[in-house]
Order: structure tokens, then C-alpha cells, then sequence
């Protein structure tokens, strides 16, 4: 083993120590550290006839999501442990998210990849937008890649009210108005939270860009 592999792993032990310890921000970085890991593990279970059906980003959220959601009932004793419990997470939402689009596929038109393609490039333009702001490290030291990698973990950290509002406005790109009543809030109050949330994803941008 090589001493770059061997720091990774003391590194990534020493992590999931904390993160047993009660530490979220050591979570927040085990996640992007094995974005990667991860985005492979659910390709590897997709056959070729699945794969219009789902965006891995997509299920990667929400892997992401049920995490956070399942700390109060998980207890990690090691790294082994840990690795197990995400790829169960992993392959659970990957099949509840293609039950989902099964179901739905004959009543959704069909979309061309021109659409996702743009779609993408301007979720891309939200989060450089998001990382161009008062501190720079991000733009400076975070590939594009990386960069979304770790908005991903940054969104799942969000409150449910801030997180929806995020994902309707820049990723379903909704008008605020629509926004609004499917959160059953007024526009104003959307614009507030819109702030906030941007604050911070901004923040935890910053704070997991030091991680990459």
C-alpha cells in the first residue's frame, strides 16, 4: 500500500471515529470523499434498460438524504460497518427510485438528452454562482466536478424547507410564484428562505471545499 492510500484510509478512520463521536462536518466530508465510490457502486447496478430511467445524481441525493435522516438510528463501529450501512442505503433508494419510474414512464412524455444536457449546464451556473461570492477559495482551489460533488452533500444538509425551495427554483426551475403555493408560503417568504438557503450553501461550500 502506498503512503498516499495508507493516509487516505488513517485519514477516513479518524472520520468515522468522529463521526461515531456525534460530529456531522466529519460525515459531510466521509460523503464527498466517496462521492465517487459511491456514484460507481449505483452505476454498477443499473442495467442498460434502467438507465434512461434514472439520474445518479438524483439518487445520490437522496442516498444522501436518508443518511442524515437515519443518524439518530445508526451506530457505526467501524469503517467496514459504515461502508456496509451506505451501500444498503444505496441500493435501496436506487431500486425504490426505478419502482417510482416505472410507474410513471407511460404517463411522461419522453425527454431528449439536448433538455437534460441543459438542464445540467445550468445547475452548473447555480453552483458557480454560488461559489463566486465573498470567498473565493472555492473558484480558486475546486474543480467543476468537485465543486458539485460537494454541493450535493451541502443540499442534503438543508432543512426540508429550504432544500425543496432550492431544488424547485434552480434544479425543476419553477417561477417563484409556483414555488410558493407548492410550499404553501407567500413569495416573500420564499424570497427569504431563497437567501438564506443560497448563505448557506455558500458556507458549506466553502467549508467542504477545504476537504477536496
Amino acid at each position: 500500500m502506498s503512503e498516499s492510500n495508507e493516509a487516505d484510509n488513517d485519514r477516513e478512520d479518524e472520520l468515522v471515529r468522529r463521526f461515531i463521536g456525534g460530529d456531522r462536518a466529519a460525515l459531510e466530508e466521509l460523503l464527498l470523499r466517496n462521492y465517487d465510490w459511491l456514484e460507481a457502486y449505483i452505476s454498477g447496478l443499473i442495467s442498460k434498460e434502467q438507465r434512461n430511467l434514472v439520474q445518479i445524481e438524483d439518487v445520490i441525493q437522496e442516498v444522501y438524504l436518508r443518511v442524515f435522516r437515519k443518524l439518530d438510528s445508526f451506530e457505526p463501529e467501524g469503517r467496514g460497518q459504515l461502508f456496509s450501512w451506505l451501500q444498503t442505503i444505496a441500493r435501496n433508494t436506487l431500486f425504490d427510485i426505478l419502482r417510482t419510474q416505472k410507474r410513471k414512464r407511460k404517463s411522461i412524455p419522453a425527454v431528449s438528452n439536448q433538455v437534460l444536457s441543459n438542464e445540467g449546464d445550468e445547475l452548473q451556473s447555480f453552483i458557480e454562482q454560488l461559489a463566486a461570492g465573498d470567498d473565493s477559495r472555492v473558484t480558486r482551489f475546486v474543480q467543476a466536478k468537485e465543486l458539485r460533488q460537494a454541493f450535493w452533500v451541502a443540499l442534503t444538509t438543508l432543512t426540508d424547507d429550504y432544500r425543496r425551495t432550492i431544488e424547485l427554483l434552480y434544479i425543476e426551475e419553477k417561477p417563484i410564484e409556483e414555488v410558493a403555493e407548492a410550499l404553501g408560503k407567500s413569495v416573500d417568504a420564499i424570497r427569504g428562505i431563497r437567501t438564506r438557503a443560497r448563505n448557506q450553501l455558500r458556507e458549506a461550500l466553502v467549508r467542504l471545499s477545504l476537504y477536496v
